[in-house]
């Protein structure tokens, strides 16, 4: 009944939302002026404001977008942050940007505004009278805008190259869900009204300017007309400008809900037309690109073409008279889009470019015709967006190869993509982030997605939905829905109920599911085939969505059955039209499967739902049609072992699987026995209660070392044979976190079993359990690691505590290290000698057997020289056994050069061992990098007396 009442109440509220639909009218006249000497821009906007909405307004929001570049405290600056971009933490004062000299009038009259109380970006004008439904009023204001640097985001310059964009004061969205105010930012794009654009700009003659609209002014047009001579594209025009240092040019647009300008001295022209496939109408197309790219970009004006005949072909015609791309200083993407005009980052080469610019001028459809909330819904603007272009792709390129996008042939085939078609990386990537249990679901606000799950659900996977729907509904049926959709909402605000109810009105066909479950959730959809018997095929459907699922059966090779059918849950019988040899379930995947290994099954055979056993090199991704095993040769080499072929054996690495294994078995020529590791990795649970992902996990390892000791009384060496091994097994507990915190903890139980394989030193041969909890913080500038530990030896107890904090300079990979550890151990009355360290030499204290270490267990000789950061870190070889430890350590990076210095104090006790150094100990040198992160060399300089 509560479920039943929920969906009344929201169907009527969406029925209410429909019928009392309404939006405001905006139209400018704009005059803004560009010193390129200051890089600002100076201006007086004009703007006439209808209030179409039902109710009387006393105020009106603003976008001041410009002030979002002001200081390093604005929402755009802790967005870029959080996203783990540092550019404007870094940015020089004099690089950022801001708008100022306003002074609003309301029909000729000053009006009062205040801060928004968060967001220096947003002001609230208070209107001097209510603003009546019906009724215009004319809002005026000046402005300056000190344009910031291009490396920020969208708005910027980088030189003489001006990207103009979100530059004006912008009134927000008034609709019938209220007010939309919102900061700029970087990942989120706008939301903004329609209406009309009359700007004039004035600036250097020299410039080109790409713009918003229709060029009003001839001797402007003639002097692009020029310089896109058809017989040369890359013409540069003679023409005396220098008559007139400034020149004025004017723009004008009806039924767009922005502007953007664009100039730049070095810009070459082409110019094009195309007919739209419908109404036959003929569209001006613009490329603008430099000398250093003419030969990438020498095609630019048919990817214009192509793409606005496509996305009118599918979608409705295009309603713009002009259509421009072009290459700019880009800081927010590959490309970003604005009604009838894009631009475009550096793409490496032709298919890129294409796939960007074909892109961006379908946004025109979707953000610009059909104006989407991109903020708060950017799926719809993004995902369908994305749907199209894998279509545009795909039609175009129909036999196009993955491998030939993004590798070579080569490379192809040893991942086993080389049949793979082009459009699988979009289904590739969408897989890669729900296996690995990290993708979100599909309808949530911009600001609640992960940097790359903004790229992966927004894009990829809303993309995948959607071609998935439409290859449900069929091509013919999906087009009519979207043309209709297309026509019913153009130039105006649609939301998802309002897609869903003219997709499922021409469709005739609920579609819960999909806008439900697949868009609302991040539910898995998974079927597998259980049994095929004669015609009788049984589906069973281990997933949480009852989407429709694809069936193609197979008898001599031939299609005998090739259908779409209904979603269900749990299980069913299909019965096909004969008896098959085979069945494949998404056999041309359209299906956002979460798993496709299970969707193949045989008439006959002893292993009917297992494909052939193929063997493959190094790694790949998961195979539909085959199960691959993977190989690896390696060798490795430590003075106890000597050298170490083997070979590495796994079930491959790109899509996490539920089950995981690898084997790696060797050979050691020293000790004449066999070497290496083998792990499983099982995961048993997934988003239930506070657990993001629980696995069952399994360990074995095995190196022989011959250890060489120096005896502390008699200071005499000697060496013990140890053929070493260590078993665990446990559980690994992945708690939850809100997605874009970067927060990660992982709680470890884990049960261990170290010995000798010929048994010949008890003290090697140990059974204990450890309790290990991780937690760390992702952050561009200050992340940190805290580790606790418990381990239990026979009623001894050892528990260890770390907390590592770093700040992230400017240079890249360059830090400041503060880390403090604390351990603790009791003991009973057999002490366990090696259980904690003072320092991290070589592999003294590794009681986990865990590490990798050339000279093993020696403590003589220069082997003995490499140490790990654990326990007190200290670099000098010093061997207290102490049972408590305090210490500190501290490292700085300096940038631009390898060289750091480090120093570390602890205080160690023991009531154990009379020749162990107790007390306050402290060291103090500088360290080089050489490889970073793989090899680096510490110097102890000065020490403390008793080291």
């Amino acid at each position: 009944m509560y479920k039943l009442l929920s969906l009344t109440i929201l169907l009527s509220c969406s029925q209410l939302w429909a019928q009392d639909y309404f939006q405001q009218q905006t139209n400018y006249q704009i005059q803004v002026q560009l010193n390129d000497k200051t890089n600002s821009i100076s201006g007086k906007m004009v703007l006439t404001y209808t209030n179409n909405s039902p109710d009387e307004l006393k105020f009106i929001w603003f976008h001041l977008w410009p002030n979002a570049y002001k200081n390093k405290k604005t929402a755009l600056a802790k967005q870029l942050l959080q996203n783990g971009n540092t550019d404007m933490q870094y940015t020089k004062p004099y690089e950022l940007g801001y708008i100022d000299s306003l002074n609003f009038t309301v029909s000729g009259k000053a009006a009062s505004t205040e801060p928004h109380p968060e967001h220096i970006d947003i002001c609230k004008l208070t209107l001097n009278e209510p603003l009546k439904p019906g009724a215009s009023i004319i809002i005026a204001t000046p402005f300056y805008v000190k344009i910031p640097t291009g490396r920020i985001s969208r708005l910027g310059h980088e030189a003489k190259t001006y990207q103009i964009t979100q530059w004006y004061p912008k009134p927000a969205v008034y609709d019938n869900r209220g007010w939309h105010p919102m900061p700029y930012l970087n990942q989120g794009e706008f939301y903004s009204e329609f209406g009309s654009f009359d700007v004039s700009i004035t600036l250097p003659s020299d410039y080109v300017v790409g713009a918003t609209g229709n060029l009003q002014t001839q001797s402007e047009i003639d002097w692009l007309d020029q310089l896109a001579n058809i017989n040369s594209p890359d013409y540069n025009s003679d023409a005396d400008t220098s008559v007139k240092p400034l020149k004025t040019i004017r723009y004008t647009q009806d039924k767009v809900h922005d502007f953007a300008w664009f100039a730049d001295k070095d810009f070459k022209v082409a110019k094009s037309s195309v007919k739209l496939p419908h109404t036959g109408k003929t569209v001006t197309t613009w490329a603008l690109y430099n000398n250093e790219h003419g030969d990438l970009w020498k095609e630019a004006t048919t990817y214009i073409n192509d793409a606005l005949h496509y996305y009118s072909l599918w979608n409705g015609d295009y309603p713009y008279n002009n259509c421009t791309a072009l290459l700019g200083e880009l800081s927010a993407g590959a490309g970003m889009e604005y009604p009838t005009i894009t631009i475009i980052g550096d793409m490496g080469n032709a298919h890129s470019l294409e796939e960007v610019i074909m892109h961006e001028v379908g946004h025109n459809w979707f953000y610009g015709v059909l104006a989407f909330n991109e903020r708060d819904i950017p799926w719809m603007d993004e995902g369908i967006n994305t749907a199209n272009e894998m279509r545009y792709m795909e039609t175009k390129y129909p036999n196009k190869k993955l491998y030939e996008v993004y590798a070579d042939k080569k490379t192809g085939k040893l991942l086993g993509i080389e049949n793979l078609p082009a459009r699988g990386m979009y289904d590739m990537a969408y897989r890669y982030a729900a296996r690995a249990n990290s993708d979100q679901a599909t309808n949530l606000h911009s600001a609640d997605y992960t940097s790359m799950n903004y790229g992966i659900v927004v894009y990829y996977k809303a993309a995948v939905l959607m071609n998935y729907l439409r290859a449900y509904l069929g091509d013919e049926l999906y087009d009519k829905a979207m043309s209709e959709f297309y026509t019913r909402w153009q130039f105006k605000h649609p939301y998802p109920t309002d897609l869903q109810a003219v997709l499922e009105e021409v469709s005739e066909q609920k579609l819960d599911w999909f806008f439900d479950d697949l868009i609302g959730t991040s539910k898995k959809l998974d079927y597998k085939v259980t049994k095929l018997k004669g015609n009788k095929l049984t589906v069973k459907n281990t997933g949480e969505i009852a989407g429709p699922l694809h069936i193609t059966a197979y008898r001599n090779k031939q299609v005998i059955y090739d259908q779409w059918e209904t979603g269900f849950k749990y299980k069913t019988e299909i019965t096909l039209p004969e008896k098959a040899d085979r069945v494949v379930l998404d056999a041309d995947s359209r299906m956002p499967e979460y798993t496709r290994t299970n969707n193949r099954i045989k008439q006959r055979g002893l292993l009917k739902k297992v494909e052939p056993l193929k063997l493959k090199w190094l790694a790949g991704i998961e195979q539909d049609d085959s199960s691959p095993l993977y190989a690896t040769p390696w060798v490795g080499w430590n003075t106890s072992n000597g050298i170490m072929p083997g070979v590495l054996l796994h079930n491959g690495i790109l899509h996490e699987k539920n089950f995981e294994w690898r084997v790696m078995p060797g050979y050691s020529f020293n000790s004449e026995l066999p070497t290496g590791f083998a792990d499983v990795k099982w995961r048993i649970l997934q988003n239930k209660s506070i657990f993001k992902n629980v696995w069952i996990t399994g360990n074995a390892w095995s190196f022989a070392r011959n250890p060489t000791f120096r005896d502390p009384d008699s200071g005499e060496l000697y060496t013990r044979d140890l053929n070493l091994f260590r078993v665990n097994y446990g559980l690994k507990i992945q708690l939850k976190h809100n997605p874009r915190s970067g927060k990660k903890t992982f709680i470890l139980p884990q049960y261990y079993h170290t010995g000798s394989l010929d048994h010949s030193y008890s003290f090697m041969n140990q059974n204990f359990f450890d309790l290990t909890i991780k937690h760390n913080r992702s952050h561009a500038i200050h992340p940190y690691t805290v580790n606790a530990e418990w381990s239990v030896f026979e009623g001894s107890n050892l528990i260890q505590l770390e907390a590592e904090l770093k700040h992230n300079y400017k240079a890249k990979g360059k830090a400041f290290h503060a880390r403090i550890y604390i351990g603790v151990q009791t003991f009973n009355s057999y002490i366990q000698e090696h259980r904690l360290p003072f320092a991290g030499v070589s592999s003294y204290g590794d009681y986990k057997l865990e590490g990798i270490y050339p000279g093993g267990y020696n403590r003589e000789g220069i082997w003995n020289r490499q140490f790990t950061d654990r326990a007190a870190g200290f670099v000098s070889p010093v061997y207290p056994n102490g049972n408590r430890i305090v210490a500190l350590n501290l490292k700085s990076d300096i940038p631009m050069i390898p060289l750091f210095p480090f120093a570390n104090i602890a205080y160690t006790g023991s009531m154990f061992h009379s020749h162990s150094l107790n007390g306050v100990l402290w060291e103090a040198g500088l360290g080089i990098t050489v490889i970073p992160r793989v090899f680096t060399i510490y110097a102890p300089l000065v020490v403390s007396k008793d080291m």
